[in-house]
């Protein structure tokens, strides 16, 4: 796999460019016509384990808390995203946008199967950026976890969202 920083950092710096638009405030992600009080969205994740990325993230935090729009997250939560699945955990399934715990299963295990062809990466965190709604730092690992995401979607049910691969940059 061909690594590929340089277009990765010009994609992160047209999401920066957005910065100027009006901000898109949540005053609660769960209390739309979406999620319609679903509170368990389904994403791939990587946990950041490690304790001195979490101790700088924390120390960015601190910095950032000082304005009343920064809603900061617990550790527990720190994360890159590598593809959400615009689909809700449900106690029993009522929406095509569901899964329920018996189905989880098969999906953990189809996406283990596609996990397995990837040898492990590097990741450099660097910079801030802003999502819509999201403060985020870029992640640099020079196209896997856009590579991961694309090999996600080949899981039976899994949909392509808008900003999946190709186009997917880790956060």
């Amino acid at each position: 796999m061909e690594l590929d920083y340089e277009k990765q950092a010009e994609e992160f710096n047209n999401i920066w460019k957005t910065r100027y638009q009006p901000p898109f405030v949540t005053g609660s992600w769960v209390d739309n016509d979406w999620a319609r009080g679903r509170t368990e969205y389904l994403t791939f994740l990587i946990r950041v384990r490690d304790r001195g990325v979490i101790e700088r993230i924390k120390d960015t935090q601190t910095g950032l808390a000082e304005y009343i729009c920064i809603d900061p997250l617990p550790e527990d939560y720190f994360h890159m995203t590598v593809k959400e699945l615009d689909a809700f955990l449900a106690q029993e399934k009522t929406a095509p946008d569901e899964y329920t715990e018996e189905e989880l299963p098969t999906l953990i295990e189809a996406a283990e199967d596609r996990l397995k062809l990837f040898k492990p990466f590097d990741v450099r965190l660097e910079h801030l950026n802003n999502f819509k709604s999201t403060v985020c730092v870029q992640a640099y690992d020079g196209g896997f976890i856009r590579n991961i995401n694309g090999a996600l979607m080949e899981i039976p049910g899994v949909k392509k969202l808008r900003n999946d691969y190709p186009r997917f940059l880790p956060h």
